[in-house]
């Protein structure tokens, strides 16, 4: 068992280190170097080999632990595949045009090709390379035939070179990748060495070099292998659609026909994404397309192993769902221990939870407010009227009015109303009144350095469209930010990100006042189905609609400026009617219902996750009072109080299910394909973690719903986006909505197992030397339930890992890609693998150790979801550009966890 966790423990640290690498080197560095190195596969035979020996060293065989025997059995059948895969199966990419028919494809990895030719005859050898950019590389062989041998050696490697003269030299990568590899190696033949230089392109055979030696020719390649299909497949037509009004591509499609001589069959099929072309073997999916959109690329998939893997998957979740149902399981077990602890000491605590919470920004009064008089007048029935109508945001969404008006108003000054005028009144207002408003002070401004750049007084937090220009109209902030947008995101200081939101915010202004975020005319018989502001409509649609949309707004804001002097709202109530006719008229198909535009909009004015914040922060803050006073005074059990506390969380928790629930409506998707929407997920899954160990331990709960409550408050921060967006192709599946259902769950789970390890640890010190009954019982409770909140995040961060799996291999053609976030995610799997087996390990089997593991194993997950996201490049990756620089508050939170995990060292033998 001990070598079972170093073998874990260094297959999740080799893995880690692997996506750096690639992140820093390429791809096949991290190939080179980890994952296709012998040493690795030698650990990966190992770790195989001492899970056979614990099933028989556990005697898992006996029916009381066929469970176990299960699940470990699955992870062999599926190590079984992962060898198949590695050294029988190989991908590739398949290029077509429109119209061409072809039966070769070309391989993903380099390749050096020796041919040995004997005259007319020869023989061929093939050796995929794994080069690396980062250290030395080592390269040998011998190909033979007949009876004749030619020995290889590699001299030199650039993973990017380019030609000076006579010699090669390394160069940087230019776009489009012009520069090749480059390899030198020494051929030698009975004794006659000779040295030639080899270049090569990533998908591209290489062209051939010969040379002459007296008795025979060696031809050499280096790049792509052409791998020769048992049938053709011919691009018929490519399809690409995009989202309306927008390039974004909603999806790709490959018509294609597959001609197969010696079958004689002839076919056609459709592929897209998550429709994957299986013909004898081979998987073809959708991959990318010319810039053209003439012609397409396929990769290729040829894997025996994925059928073993499945079997294993099966297994695996069979063997979970064993181990943890079963009577005789480890989770089982521990909740025996907990049941004898409660009838020892007559429990510790219920639960509590209470909450006041709101959310909701207060509405802001501040200067401007007698410049506001005439919008003040604006009505507030209209302008929900004004919500309703349809707009076409930039990425090709349709949505209701009020969600623009919202995410502008608060992009600007941060709020979502002004002066207790709503976010609709106040776009109105600044359309109909845009000279008013340049002298209302509405940007929010919070750097000293900003507000001394433009002249205003040291207690500004909002300056004016007009504050932003001198007299002569030169932006004052030009220079600067200039400077700032040419800097690396790394390098820019906090002065740097605070006047590039500042210039954004002015921006996005300056567009109101243009008219040109309001994309709300769509263009008539229009493919792409694009709406267009106003001003663009009347300058590039047909003229006499140009004119008819000319109308239609001078009319609309005609009738809003003599409504407000009026009073009288029905003529502007008749004026918004027609451009709402003009939009069903033109493009009706993509328009939202009646009932979607309803519901975001009481999404919208119900601001639930928001309000929810404080919900979830109170209550946990108060259970967790509540629980040390019980603790320290047994008497103390408010139990009439708790229950109506959880009542009222059970409520909240209700809401925040009702809300994601809306959002899916909304969106059309599952509200968990982008950072502010996982978030919120994952604090849903800690509030239900909680629920389900809701009788178990008070401390617990309260741990579940601070956590939640952090959660919930890490998605309402600035940086996070939290607008409905479109969803890209490839997450245009079921697998969505089950992968990361699952997987995400799991982190609720493990993020609950470290904070109660945080609380394990603070009790510890609480306790001191002294022997407190309560404490110890506590510490004793808390450390169970862990136990099995790490078991149960475990097996849905495993199951949830290979869905993904299955999801990669129905939408791309193979199930594992070593992509940063797959191999974090493994990271994540070993790493809480070691934690759950320290218990076998006597030196180990402590409170203490198993606490500090949980507390300290969470920042594998926190890597897996914001790490890879912003740090690291792949399939999974919010990254773009340079890594966005880490927040100036880690370094003390972690100082401070490494004090508490000190602090309690000195008492770890108090807590057996």
């Amino acid at each position: 068992m001990k070598s079972s966790v170093i073998y874990m423990l260094l297959l999740g640290v080799s893995v880690g280190v692997a996506t750096f690498i690639e992140n820093d080197y390429g791809t096949q560095s991290a190939q080179a170097m980890i994952y296709k190195a012998r040493w690795f596969e030698a650990l990966l035979l190992l770790f195989s080999m001492a899970i056979l020996r614990n099933i028989i060293k556990f005697k898992m065989y006996r029916r009381p632990k066929w469970g176990q025997l299960t699940l470990h059995t699955a992870f062999l059948l599926i190590a079984v595949g992962a060898l198949v895969t590695r050294y029988i199966g190989y991908e590739g990419i398949l290029h077509l045009r429109n119209g061409q028919a072809s039966s070769l494809m070309v391989s993903d990895h380099m390749v050096l090709d020796v041919r040995v030719l004997n005259g007319d005859k020869g023989g061929e050898c093939s050796y995929p390379l794994y080069l690396s950019s980062l250290g030395s590389n080592r390269f040998s062989a011998v190909c033979t035939y007949d009876g004749k041998s030619v020995e290889l050696d590699l001299k030199r490697y650039l993973p990017t070179a380019h030609k000076k003269g006579q010699h090669f030299i390394t160069g940087s990568l230019k776009p489009g990748g012009e520069h090749p590899q480059l390899i030198t190696l020494a051929v030698t033949h009975d004794g006659k060495s000779q040295t030639v230089d080899l270049t090569g392109f990533k998908a591209v055979p290489g062209a051939p070099e010969t040379l002459d030696f007296p008795d025979l020719k060696v031809q050499l390649r280096y790049g792509a292998k052409l791998i020769h299909l048992p049938f053709s497949v011919k691009l018929d037509r490519f399809k690409l659609d995009r989202y309306p009004g927008s390039m974004m591509p909603s999806s790709y499609e490959s018509y294609v026909t597959v001609t197969d001589a010696e079958t004689n069959t002839t076919f056609p099929y459709h592929i897209y994404m998550n429709h994957v072309l299986a013909y004898r073997g081979y998987r073809f999916f959708q991959s990318s397309y010319d810039m053209d959109e003439k012609g397409s690329i396929l990769s290729v998939n040829h894997d025996p192993g994925t059928l073993p893997t499945y079997i294993g998957y099966l297994m695996l979740l069979a063997g979970f769902l064993w181990s943890i149902f079963s009577a005789k399981g480890r989770i089982a077990h521990l909740r025996k221990r907990l049941s004898k602890l409660k009838e020892s000491a007559a429990g510790v605590l219920l639960l509590l939870a209470v909450s006041v919470g709101s959310g909701v920004v207060p509405l802001h009064a501040g200067e401007g407010a007698d410049l506001l008089a005439p919008i003040h007048k604006i009505d507030p029935v209209h302008a929900r009227q004004f919500g309703r109508l349809v707009v076409q945001d930039f990425g090709g969404r349709m949505e209701p009015m009020d969600t623009l008006t919202r995410e502008v108003l608060s992009k600007i000054s941060r709020h979502q109303s002004w002066e207790g005028l709503s976010a609709n009144q106040m776009m109105l207002g600044m359309l109909t009144h845009p000279t008013l408003f340049q002298r209302v002070k509405l940007i929010k401004v919070a750097h000293p350095g900003i507000i001394k750049k433009l002249g205003l007084p040291a207690d500004t937090y909002y300056a004016s469209y007009d504050d932003m220009f001198d007299p002569k109209g030169h932006y004052k902030l030009a220079d600067d930010v200039r400077a700032a947008s040419r800097k690396a995101d790394k390098e820019r200081g906090t002065y740097d990100r605070e006047l590039l939101k500042v210039d954004e915010r002015l921006n996005i202004e300056y567009m109101i006042f243009q008219g040109s975020l309001l994309r709300m005319f769509p263009r008539p018989k229009d493919a792409s189905h694009k709406w267009v502001s106003p001003v663009e409509a009347v300058k590039t649609f047909d003229p006499k609609v140009g004119e008819m949309v000319r109308l239609l707004v001078a009319n609309y804001f005609q009738n809003i400026s003599e409504a407000i002097q009026s009073g009288s709202w029905n003529k502007a109530d008749t004026a918004l009617e027609m451009i709402a006719k003009y939009q069903r008229f033109y493009d009706a198909a993509v328009m939202p219902s009646s009932s979607q535009i309803d519901a975001e909009l009481w999404y919208n004015k119900l601001f639930l996750f928001e309000r929810l914040i404080g919900l979830y922060m109170l209550v946990g803050l108060l259970t967790l009072v509540l629980a040390f006073t019980s603790i320290v005074r047994p008497s103390f059990q408010p139990r009439r109080t708790m229950k109506v506390l959880v009542g009222i969380l059970v409520a909240g928790f209700l809401v925040h299910t009702f809300g994601m629930g809306l959002r899916w409506y909304i969106a059309g998707h599952a509200p968990w394909s982008n950072s502010y929407e996982s978030l919120i997920y994952i604090a849903w899954a800690i509030a239900f973690a909680g629920f389900f160990f809701v009788r178990r331990s008070p401390l617990t709960f309260a741990a579940t719903s601070i956590l939640t409550g952090i959660f919930m408050g890490a998605a309402a921060l600035s940086n996070i986006d939290p607008q409905i967006t479109n969803l890209i192709p490839v997450l245009k599946s079921y697998w969505l909505t089950i992968h990361v259902a699952v997987i995400t769950a799991g982190y609720g789970f493990l993020g609950l197992g470290a904070l109660l390890g945080l609380l394990v640890l603070s009790l510890m010190i609480f306790q001191g030397q002294r022997k407190d009954p309560g404490i110890t019982l506590a510490i004793k409770e808390l450390t169970y339930i862990n136990e099995m909140s790490l078991l149960i995040g475990l097996a849905l961060l495993t199951i949830g890992n290979f869905l993904g799996g299955v999801w990669a291999n129905e939408s791309w053609g193979r199930y594992w890609g070593w992509d940063p976030k797959e191999a974090w995610t493994a990271v994540t799997i070993f790493i809480y693998a070691v934690v759950v087996h320290l218990r076998f390990i006597p030196r180990f089997n402590t409170i203490y150790a198993f606490n500090v593991a949980a507390l300290l194993a969470i920042s594998t997950p926190i890597m897996t979801y914001f790490g890879v996201n912003y740090y690291l490049s792949g399939l999974h990756s919010y990254a773009g550009g340079d890594p966005v620089p880490v927040p100036g508050w880690v370094m003390p939170v972690l100082a401070v966890l490494f004090a508490i995990i000190a602090w309690a060292f000195r008492y770890r033998k108090n807590a057996k």
